[in-house]
C-alpha cells in the first residue's frame, strides 16, 4: 500500500485511505474501501489503471454511487471514482462531447437552457455518463442509446473508439466488456424549443 501511496503523491492524483463507501454511496450502506482514487481526466485515469495493473492491485471503477449497494465487509480493492472527470461541452451543431464522471441532469439543464433537445430521458435519473452508457440509462419515454453516437473506452492498456453500430443495447444493458473502462462519449442533439423541451 505505501508503494501505491508513493505513486499516486508522485503522480498529483486525489486519494483517500481506508474510506468508509458508506459517505459514497447513495444508499449510505458498505464498509471501507481500501482507497479511493479521484482521477480528474482521461490521462490520470489511464495512467492510474495502468499502475494499478503492474503492481497487481485490484481496483474497480465508480461514478457517482447511485443505486450501488457495497456490503459492510468493504472492499479489499482500490475504489476508482470518476465524479471529477464531469467537464462537457455542446458544439454549435448539436454535438454533446461528456467525459465518463458528467453527471445527467447536470447535462440535461444545459442542454435545456441552450435550446438543445434529446436528453430529456435522464430528467431525474442521478448517475454518470460512464455508468450510464453501460446500463443504457433512460426514462421518460428514451434511452441514451437514442442519441449516443460513439464512445471512448479504455481497454487492454490502450484507448479506443467504439461507434454506436457496434455496440447493442438491449433494456438497461449493454454489452460492452466489463473491463472496459469509459473515458468519454458522443452524442447527437437537436435545435428545439426551449419551453416545450422543459415541459415534456
Amino acid at each position: 500500500m505505501s508503494l501505491i501511496v508513493e505513486e499516486l503523491n508522485k503522480m498529483g492524483i486525489e486519494y483517500k485511505t481506508k474510506f468508509p463507501m458508506n459517505k459514497f454511496t447513495s444508499l449510505r450502506v458498505g464498509g471501507m474501501a481500501d482507497f479511493a482514487i479521484y482521477p480528474s481526466s482521461s490521462e490520470e485515469l489511464r495512467g492510474l489503471i495502468n499502475l494499478l495493473n503492474e503492481l497487481s492491485y485490484p481496483w474497480l471503477v465508480l461514478g457517482a454511487g447511485s443505486n450501488t449497494i457495497i456490503l459492510d465487509e468493504g472492499i479489499n480493492k482500490a475504489v476508482i471514482i470518476t465524479k471529477k472527470m464531469r467537464g462537457f461541452e455542446i458544439s454549435d451543431e448539436g454535438i454533446l462531447i461528456a467525459e465518463a464522471g458528467a453527471n445527467m441532469g447536470t447535462i440535461l439543464n444545459q442542454t435545456l437552457k441552450t435550446g438543445y433537445t434529446g436528453f430529456e430521458f435522464a430528467a431525474g435519473i442521478p448517475g454518470t455518463i460512464g455508468g450510464g452508457v453501460y446500463m443504457n440509462a433512460g426514462a421518460n419515454g428514451g434511452e441514451i442509446k437514442d442519441v449516443l453516437e460513439k464512445i471512448w473506452v479504455y481497454i487492454d492498456g490502450k484507448e479506443e473508439i467504439i461507434e454506436k453500430s457496434d455496440i447493442r443495447f438491449e433494456y438497461r444493458k449493454s454489452n460492452l466488456p466489463k473491463d472496459a473502462i469509459v473515458l468519454k462519449a458522443s452524442f447527437k442533439l437537436q435545435k428545439g424549443n426551449i419551453i416545450e423541451s422543459a415541459s415534456q
